[in-house]
């Protein structure tokens, strides 16, 4: 790929913000008292954490200046930028070993991870990625994975993902339905990632649960999910008349044995019976919901045994669940 004369590389906007050699104090010879003079001052120094949002960068410049200017760097954010192939970002890693967080957000890193870039799991210290908004495919999302061993948490929120598939493979529009968009396909249930315990999923176009308990059982010892603006309606199986899908006899909570937090704010649930449905999951302790004002005039207060009116947002013990928070939309 061509690159844009105006386009600065990461070392090039390391240089511009903290300097090209991280220069050294001049000498003070004629002193009468000593004074101790740091050798690079705070501004010339490179910090453990490196923000450098909004700087156009699109790759990563010269590999021994830069890792010997990244060598103690541990969070990266390098949010808004033009990086768009993934071979400028794996060049990036290589020269931050110690890197565990990675903010990659609202870079177009759409183009698929090539099998000549197969990657093997090398960057161990790397727990945190961060990839909202980068339209990152499905095959791209699936090799990252296997390259990063410790990963334990992930954000994959904005991408406009409908479905959701960990085949490794490109997938053919004729496999997705076109009437509720799922993949004509039995679902998978083989993990993908067992230290993976935090994925943010937000705004994305999935609606049927049946594609979001593929993340269950990717990540089978997942702790937090956050699906919110999501158009989900429900948490049953969800028959389409078009692909026959009935999901089985797998239950909606049967893929997240381990999930302690989850968030299904802004998403098209409206029934008791759905949060009846949330009650059987086996671990959660906290739950997000929002449901609609024009449908439910009261609210079932377990503890106490009471209908009491609704109210904006309260806390409940239901069932195994000790922070319920259910939320009545009152712009409907």
């Amino acid at each position: 790929m061509t690159r844009e004369a105006n386009m600065p590389s990461l070392l090039e906007a390391l240089e511009r913000k903290y300097g090209a050699k991280g220069e050294v104090n001049a000498p003070i010879d004629d002193m009468p008292v000593a004074i101790f003079v740091p050798k690079r001052s705070p501004r010339l120094s490179v910090p453990t954490l490196l923000v450098l949002n909004d700087c156009e960068i699109d790759c990563a410049g010269d590999a021994r200046a830069l890792a010997d200017k990244c060598a103690d760097v541990v969070e990266l954010d390098l949010a808004n930028n033009k990086l768009t192939e993934w071979n400028e970002v794996f060049a990036i890693l290589e020269q931050t070993p110690r890197v565990r967080f990675l903010n990659l957000s609202f870079n177009r890193l759409s183009a698929q991870i090539q099998a000549a870039q197969t990657l093997q799991p090398r960057w161990d210290s790397l727990s945190h990625l961060i990839l909202n908004s980068t339209y990152v495919g499905w095959p791209s999302v699936h090799a990252l994975l296997k390259a990063l061993p410790a990963l334990e948490e992930l954000h994959l929120s904005l991408n406009e993902y409908s479905y959701v598939d960990f085949s490794g493979q490109e997938v053919d529009k004729e496999a997705q339905c076109e009437a509720c968009s799922r993949l004509n396909s039995d679902v998978n249930t083989e993990p993908v990632h067992e230290q993976l315990k935090k994925l943010h999923f937000s705004g994305n176009h999935v609606s049927s649960w049946r594609e979001i308990s593929k993340l269950g059982y990717a990540f089978p010892n997942l702790e937090t999910l956050l699906v919110n603006d999501c158009p989900i309606t429900t948490l049953a199986p969800d028959p389409c008349d078009k692909c026959s899908d009935d999901n089985g006899n797998k239950k909606s909570h049967d893929a997240f044995p381990h999930l302690r937090f989850l968030n299904l704010n802004n998403t098209g649930l409206a029934t008791w019976d759905e949060v009846d449905r949330l009650a059987q999951f086996p671990a959660l302790k906290s739950l997000r919901v929002q449901l609609q004002k024009c449908i439910w005039q009261c609210v079932i207060c377990q503890a106490a045994n009471v209908l009491t009116p609704p109210s904006p947002s309260y806390n409940l013990n239901y069932s195994a669940i000790s922070d319920l928070i259910l939320m009545l939309d009152g712009n409907v």
